[in-house]
């Protein structure tokens, strides 16, 4: 039995306690509301625009996010723990207590990002580019022509 009803400009108070399994939600705007206590294992969200939402102590485990943009984003206390990302604009985003352990960032644009305050300890860059790039104000190229000139033996190529 497929029973389809439209609802158009209408103000919805509460929905609660309500599972839709196998059902679908097409041209539909839901614009300064909520969703909470909730589980949308198996959903596929396709087509919509997000802009300006809040995404609180959410579980996206083994999600796929594909042909996304998540410019301006704001990440705070997020687990990336084995996340990966492919063809990503984070053009503006802002991570703060985000945790990227173990994680790979491969063909990324750093352009003008800057790191502070972050644990680097174990970090290998690999094939980068490194014109402009600094470490506590000192340019990275000169770092690494003056390790070169120390050690001629184990030289490092710069990549442009």
């Amino acid at each position: 039995m497929n029973k389809s009803e439209e609802i158009i400009d209408q103000e919805i108070g509460l929905i609660s306690q309500c599972t839709i399994n196998k059902g679908e939600l097409a041209n539909c705007a839901i614009i300064n509301s909520e969703i909470w206590d909730g589980f949308m294992d198996g959903t596929t969200i396709r087509d919509t625009r997000w802009g300006d939402a809040v995404f609180n102590n959410v579980f996206l485990d083994s999600a796929d996010l594909s042909h996304m943009s998540m410019r301006g984003a704001r990440f705070k206390l997020v687990n990336m723990k084995d996340v990966s990302f492919s063809e990503l604009s984070m053009e503006g985003s802002s991570f703060e207590g985000v945790t990227m352990a173990g994680c790979t960032l491969d063909r990324v644009d750093f352009k003008e990002a800057v790191i502070k305050n972050s644990d680097l300890k174990g970090i290998d860059i690999v094939c980068c580019g490194y014109q402009g790039m600094t470490i506590e104000g000192v340019e990275v190229e000169e770092l690494i022509k003056a390790y070169n000139t120390l050690h001629p033996d184990e030289k490092v190529i710069l990549n442009y």
